[in-house]
């Protein structure tokens, strides 16, 4: 897999170009209470060598994290199947989700983090500018981390969205 590219200063896993589908990024959806919510966009790829080395990426960070909550005697709930499947040579990988909501102590204020959209010459992208429907798809790859969790779902892995560049992308129709 490529090595991991920096956007402003950070440094994310990058998938390879592929179909991005239901993507959201206007809002985060409503999950649980008023606090919580996610961002997310699916990816669809047929480049082999690139999709392997992120099931093995990921599966090796889920053996480590089952391994350690075993050694600390937590692993009481189901281990979780890792998000993506295989099917007549293409990879999906549906869906990257960002937990975009929280609770900030400090500040005592809700939080959200939104996903960064770029152009494919690197032109960061407003979201609000951009409409994606549910059965809109576009050409592009994503920028993520691999995070394990341990919550009232289970315990697993999520790929965390953090950037979405674009190969193709349609700006919102302006109103008339």
């Amino acid at each position: 897999m490529e090595t991991p590219i920096s956007i402003k200063h950070k440094k994310y896993l990058v998938s390879p170009k592929g179909i991005l589908f239901n993507i959201q990024t206007q809002r985060p959806t409503k999950k649980y209470n008023h606090k919580m919510g996610t961002f997310h966009c699916g990816l669809r790829t047929q480049d082999e060598v690139l999709a392997k080395a992120i099931t093995v990426l990921m599966k090796r960070q889920q053996e480590s994290y089952q391994q350690e909550l075993a050694d600390k005697k937590k692993l009481e709930k189901p281990l979780c199947d890792l998000p993506f499947s295989y099917e007549e040579g293409t990879y999906t990988f549906n869906p990257f989700r960002l937990n975009s909501c929280g609770w900030d102590g400090k500040k005592n204020k809700v939080f959200v983090n939104r996903p960064k959209l770029f152009s494919a010459d690197n032109k960061e992208l407003e979201p609000s500018n951009h409409y994606f429907g549910n059965k809109d798809e576009y050409s592009g790859r994503v920028f993520f981390n691999i995070v394990p969790y341990w919550n009232q779902e289970g315990i697993g892995i999520v790929l965390r969205l953090r950037a979405i560049q674009f190969e193709t992308y349609a700006p919102m129709p302006l109103a008339s």
